[in-house]
């Protein structure tokens, strides 16, 4: 009977202590759980922390990659040095023409125009392009009458190639203008003298209808200048008596 008692008082307590133990074990599971993840988050929010100097670092190179800024002043003082290397280039001088691309590229650097006229400057630089020019140049001579400067452009295409189709129209196109203007020039001699024996016998009317119609084939003409003051100064000379 007492044996019975005492197992069944035992009982009790086994399974108090198994339920103690159970409850040690839940609370050392979650000491242990919230003690491993306790250090883990921090160290998870300081990685966007870490990043933040490498961005801050980005930012600040980014404007490095990027072109310089050029002021007005700087390309304006590009393109009058591309200017200048075009004229030296188109005379011929290549050499001065390459220190001049060098100036605007150190004076606006990046500026497309001065990377444009270093490539028409080197097609230029050929013996293709040098004909191409002076054929142009010998044009231009001739529409604007500069029998000189025609003559030394068609002069210099033929001594870079002779046998070009466009030398020997240019060379036609310069007679025919130099005998068109030596027949201009004929006729306002002729309307000239006309005006001076006109003068002779006090025929200011005449004398002005063929002074007028030789300034209408070229009023700049020298001559016709000239004439000009003949007649104001003859029609003067006559007017002056009559007025006393």
């Amino acid at each position: 009977m007492a044996d019975d008692v005492g197992a069944t008082t035992r009982k009790p307590a086994w399974r108090y202590a198994a339920g103690a133990a159970l409850c040690f074990a839940v609370i050392g599971g979650g000491a242990y759980l919230y003690f491993y993840d306790g250090p883990a988050k921090p160290t998870e929010a300081q990685a966007p922390e870490a990043a933040k100097p490498a961005i801050a670092a980005a930012k600040r190179a980014a404007p490095d990659d990027e072109p310089p800024v050029l002021s007005s002043i700087m390309i304006d003082q590009a393109r009058e040095l591309v200017g200048e290397a075009r004229r030296l280039a188109a005379s011929g001088d290549f050499a001065g023409a390459e220190i001049a691309l060098k100036k605007a590229e150190q004076a606006a650097p990046g500026v497309d125009e001065t990377a444009q006229a270093r490539r028409e400057i080197a097609e230029l630089n050929t013996p293709q392009g040098q004909l191409a020019a002076q054929l142009d140049r010998a044009r231009s001579a001739v529409d604007r009458g500069d029998d000189t400067v025609a003559e030394q452009a068609i002069a210099e295409a033929e001594h870079l190639n002779a046998p070009a189709p466009a030398i020997a129209e240019l060379r036609a196109s310069l007679q025919a203008a130099q005998q068109k203007d030596t027949h201009k020039d004929d006729h306002i001699a002729s309307l000239l003298a006309e005006m001076r024996t006109a003068v002779a016998r006090h025929d200011f009317a005449t004398a002005n209808r063929a002074l007028n119609e030789a300034a209408r084939i070229d009023i700049q003409n020298r001559d016709v200048l000239k004439a000009r003051d003949e007649l104001n100064r003859e029609q003067a000379s006559v007017r002056a008596p009559a007025k006393d």
